[in-house]
Parts: C-alpha cells; sequence; structure tokens
C-alpha cells in the first residue's frame, strides 16, 4: 500500500498540478535546494490509502504535497525538513497547515490538508527549513473544485 501512495505522490509531483488555475512551476529551485510541491483534491486518494496515513478526505477537503531535495551535483536528495505553512483566501481568511511526513526508503514527502471552496483562490505561504540551512519561503496560488 505504502508503494501505490509513493508512487500516486511521485507522479503528482512531475506531473501539473491537478485541477490548478495558474500557470505556476511544481518545482522552485533555492541555492542548494529544490522543493517539488503540487495539491490535488483528497478525493483523489483512495479511502483505504487516506486511512492508513490518517488522512482527511472529502469533495471540499484538498492536500498540499512537497517534497524537498538537495542538490547534489547533476542529481538530487531527499531531505528532512521542519515545514509551517498556512493558505489565505481573497478576504484573509487563514488556516494554518500541519504537516506529516511519510517516509518510503528513500523518498520523503510532507502532506498536509486544508478545506476549500469551489473555485476558491487559495494563496500558500510555507516556511521549509532543511536540517542544518536557512529557512526557505514558498509562495504560490492554486484553486481548486469540488468534485
Amino acid at each position: 500500500m505504502k508503494n501505490i501512495l509513493s508512487a500516486f505522490l511521485m507522479m503528482l509531483l512531475i506531473a501539473s498540478p491537478v485541477s490548478a488555475q495558474t500557470n505556476d512551476r511544481t518545482v522552485k529551485s533555492f541555492d542548494d535546494y529544490l522543493v517539488h510541491y503540487s495539491v490535488l483534491n483528497s478525493t483523489f486518494i483512495q479511502p483505504d490509502t487516506a486511512k492508513q496515513y490518517g488522512l482527511k478526505r472529502g469533495t471540499d477537503i484538498g492536500l498540499v504535497n512537497i517534497a524537498v531535495h538537495k542538490k547534489d551535483g547533476d542529481s538530487s536528495h531527499a531531505v528532512k525538513a521542519n515545514i509551517t505553512g498556512k493558505t489565505a483566501n481573497l478576504i484573509q481568511q487563514q488556516e494554518q497547515l500541519k504537516f506529516q511526513i511519510v517516509e518510503e526508503g528513500s523518498s520523503i514527502y510532507y502532506l498536509a490538508s486544508f478545506r476549500f471552496a469551489t473555485q476558491e483562490v487559495l494563496h500558500f505561504t510555507l516556511e521549509i527549513a532543511p536540517e542544518d540551512a536557512d529557512p526557505l519561503t514558498l509562495k504560490f496560488t492554486r484553486s481548486l473544485y469540488e468534485e
């Protein structure tokens, strides 16, 4: 079951975000790090997988998926990080994001759920602190649609 989630999350990090309304890329490069990110409706996660990882599912619940990689020449490798963040809509209503770590072999992902309304524009602001490094700030905007 873990391999299914890992494969699904890797696919999301490589592909364009599902139901995204903006053209933001899903990888942000910092000096020594790459941050991969995606946002999706939680109904794309199978119920058994969501239960296994304690993820909330619902037509109005989204998931943000973050992976942090340290650059290593022409390649990179996953590293642990402390991630905090929030969403804010256009009238500045905010929701704090609580990330949980998923480790599978050499892969490390961070997942957080959040509530949304159909076509609501959400601004994400994340502080990502890789171990032994200064914090990185990632900001992006997404809109989702209830399934």
